[in-house]
């Protein structure tokens, strides 16, 4: 198969970093062009250090004119300031049109996302939970990246939803410095966040608006669950648990076999007979899952690299499905820690 050229806008986070370790390295992506507002004419190296080695290509403040790729085919990863990518975008595919450049868009911010509260968001965006979603996603050509929590919540969630009548919803998930993004803030501060573990953004969470507006879509179910976030002092993954009220006993051989079944041709979803680990899953694409359930009770456990499987990976994974490449290329890699 053809490479395709890549252009990733937003070059400069955390999230960027990771993907750009990804697609340098992928057999069918040709990163031609990184653009950061904030680092023009620095080398990719110099804000990415890891990457020394693997690329001599500088930041660009811009992207530059489509026009030089006209009749060629084109994806674009899109990391935009939240303030700035609706025009970015729009200006972006209008471009695309009049210079008749092929282009596929991933981005992986929220303006797109599926939406309650905005539901006249651009609709020719795909929400891209890879293993929910996947067959829409083969066949897009604009992707709406999930958000790093609400995949861990809804791969937890979406077995449950296919059976089951649920009568109450409360999920718990805890994550990473790494989660609030590498711009410094109050939380992120190493005397606030070492030794320290609190909530925040209880029930008012951002991540609750895309979960309602797509599990309603793609299920016709309505759920209201009770978000209640965490932090902790650790640099990435997201633990969560997902707790299910049902309307009749279960038992946990039940919802094993609802979930393995469910999941059984996904090559990132791992299934733990005991609590899955933060440190078993990062700097890696894998979802690890457990599950328990007592009287009319269900909780499910779910661990990801909010950086990769909850950011950058996904974003390659359904770079891969939009093009018929293998789907995990690029991703398979175990990460994680050898103290086990």
């Amino acid at each position: 198969m053809k490479k395709r050229k890549v252009v990733i806008c937003g070059g400069s986070g955390y999230v960027a970093g990771e993907l750009l370790s990804i697609l340098l390295l992928h057999k069918f992506a040709d990163v031609i062009q990184v653009t950061s507002h904030s680092n023009p004419g620095k080398f990719i190296s110099d804000i990415h250090p890891r990457l020394k080695g693997f690329t001599d290509i500088k930041f660009s403040e811009n992207l530059k004119n489509l026009s030089q790729y006209k009749n060629d085919n084109l994806t674009i990863f899109s990391i935009f300031p939240s303030d700035i990518v609706e025009d970015e975008i729009n200006t972006i595919i209008k471009s695309a049109k009049t210079e008749h450049v092929n282009i596929q868009i991933i981005d992986l911010g929220s303006s797109f996302r599926p939406s309650i509260q905005h539901p006249h968001v651009n609709n020719e965006f795909v929400y891209g939970l890879s293993e929910i979603n996947r067959t829409t996603i083969c066949n897009s050509t604009k992707i709406a990246n999930p958000g790093c929590a609400a995949t861990a919540i809804q791969l937890g969630l979406f077995p449950v939803l296919s059976k089951y009548n649920i009568n109450n919803l409360c999920i718990n998930f805890s994550s990473g410095a790494s989660s609030s993004g590498s711009e410094p803030i109050y939380g992120t501060h190493f005397p606030i966040r070492s030794e320290n573990y609190r909530a925040f953004k209880v029930l008012t969470h951002q991540h609750e608006d895309e979960i309602i507006a797509f599990t309603t879509d793609k299920t016709g179910v309505q759920i209201a669950p009770a978000i209640i976030p965490h932090v902790g002092p650790w640099k990435r993954g997201i633990l969560a648990s997902v707790c299910i009220g049902t309307d009749k006993p279960v038992t946990t051989s039940e919802i094993k076999k609802l979930f393995t079944e469910h999941y059984q041709r996904e090559p990132f979803v791992r299934f733990r007979d005991i609590s899955p680990e933060i440190r078993n899953v990062a700097g890696t694409n894998f979802v690890d899952i457990s599950v328990y359930a007592k009287n009319k009770s269900i909780v499910v456990l779910v661990a990801i690299d909010n950086l990769i499987k909850g950011g950058a990976g996904q974003a390659v994974q359904n770079y891969n499905l939009m093009n018929g490449f293998d789907e995990t290329e690029g991703l398979w890699f175990p990460g994680g820690s050898s103290f086990n």
